[in-house]
């Protein structure tokens, strides 16, 4: 089950404005969509989804694997910059936002970034009557069976931690991924000594447990 949100706040919005406005107010409890126009200058805007407190409890959770490479440095880390931390990685959590919005923001604008070097995107469900939590998939019901017993068809359960099935692994360079303009054949990307490891991973089983109480 997923519903949407879509509400118009801005007409014939200037791509100047938006940026703008997307500066001071786009992290503030709202999710914006820009639609551009035809004349390729002005679009319209919308907000297309709002916190919620699993939305917030995911993001807060999200942002607890990102400071694992830091090596337990809590001022200034070494993977934050300017109050914009990992700006080459975008994570997208999506709750009333609907699936096809999810993907079109994520396909059609973030990954079109020169800047954005990976995008991870999650879209949270709303548990199907009748089917017993302990039962999902990761991320979603069980799409592929309507039987409520497991069988040996169904895809495998993420019911456990550190399971390599549902981990995301991200090379930390990415984090610094930051070459100039034009970009060299040869870039690479400097890694401070004191950032821990050349990958770090987010786990899913943590972010699904996070999902399932936040539901209770």
């Amino acid at each position: 089950m997923e519903c949407s949100l879509l509400f118009k706040i801005g007409s014939k919005v200037t791509i100047e404005n938006y940026n703008t406005f997307f500066h001071h107010y786009g992290s503030r409890g709202y999710k914006f969509r820009f639609q551009l126009n035809s004349n390729d200058k002005t679009g319209e805007v919308f907000i297309i989804d709002m916190a919620s407190a699993i939305h917030e409890k995911i993001i807060s959770r999200l942002q607890e694997f990102f400071k694992v490479p830091n090596n337990g440095v809590v001022d200034d880390p070494f993977m934050d910059s300017l109050g914009n931390p990992h700006a080459r990685i975008m994570c997208e959590v999506a709750v009333r936002q609907n699936i096809g919005e999810l993907k079109q923001k994520c396909s059609r604008s973030l990954m079109r970034e020169p800047y954005v070097r990976a995008v991870v995107s999650i879209k949270i469900l709303e548990p199907r009557q009748g089917m017993p939590k302990q039962r999902w998939d990761f991320g979603n019901v069980r799409k592929n069976t309507k039987d409520p017993i497991l069988n040996m068809n169904d895809p495998a359960l993420c019911n456990a931690p550190n399971d390599p099935r549902f981990q995301i692994i991200i090379p930390i360079n990415d984090v610094f991924w930051d070459p100039p303009f034009p970009v060299s054949i040869n870039y690479i990307p400097v890694i401070p000594i004191n950032v821990a490891g050349n990958v770090f991973s987010i786990d899913l089983y943590r972010i699904q447990r996070v999902a399932l109480k936040s539901r209770i």
